[in-house]
């Protein structure tokens, strides 16, 4: 199965990120950052939240 990626979908992935982050879960937000800036490596979101998650 192939999927589409798009900005939507990058969106969802920083946001589960996000999500993962405030529940304590930091490698999963991670993985979560990881994902999102394979296709799209300038989002300033996923930035954002790896500069909270660095410390």
């Amino acid at each position: 199965m192939s999927y589409h990626w798009d900005h939507q979908n990058v969106k969802n992935l920083v946001n589960l990120a996000d999500i993962y982050l405030q529940a304590g879960r930091k490698s999963r937000a991670e993985v979560m950052m990881e994902e999102a800036e394979k296709y799209e490596p300038q989002n300033r979101y996923s930035r954002h939240l790896k500069k909270l998650v660095a410390g």
